[in-house]
């Protein structure tokens, strides 16, 4: 008989337990999250916002079928059309103030140029209301947020 410390009795060897489905998910989930993050902060590098409201000279009873436009323009120069960098389209364009935000591509603005938003109000193709002057933004001290009046034409 044996007399003395008890071996103990070996068992078999187990491979530690594999991530299960749910540890995948959150991998898959966290690396998506991830990419997602960069694509934003590249976009936020390369576009940019111009934010603002449109409010009325003077009261006038907006149609329910009304439709708001927010145009970005670059109005440098005097003797061709304006060039269009960005559009807000409020559908339909509810009553006044009208809040927009134009998306634009930040590679597109030289600084020596002049841009300015423009807006408008229409309804059934007919022109109801309209700026009747160019806000400027971005460039020559003009910030990213502009107060448009808008008037009967």
């Amino acid at each position: 008989m044996y007399r003395g410390v008890v071996p103990r009795r070996l068992l078999p060897y187990h491979a530690p337990p594999r991530p299960t489905g749910s540890s995948t998910v959150k991998r898959i989930s966290l690396a998506f999250a991830v990419a997602t993050l960069s694509a934003c902060a590249t976009h936020s590098d390369k576009h940019g916002v111009v934010s603002g409201s449109a409010d009325l000279a003077a009261f006038y009873e907006v149609p329910s079928n009304a439709v708001f436009i927010a145009t970005l323009e670059d109005v440098s120069q005097t003797d061709v059309a304006a060039q269009e960098l960005g559009r807000a389209r409020l559908e339909p364009a509810g009553q006044p103030p009208f809040r927009f935000e134009i998306d634009y591509d930040k590679g597109l603005i030289d600084p020596r140029h002049r841009y300015a938003v423009r807006a408008r109000v229409s309804s059934d193709e007919r022109l109801l209301l309209t700026s009747d002057a160019a806000y400027p933004v971005l460039t020559q001290g003009a910030g990213e947020k502009v107060s448009i009046l808008l008037k009967q034409p």
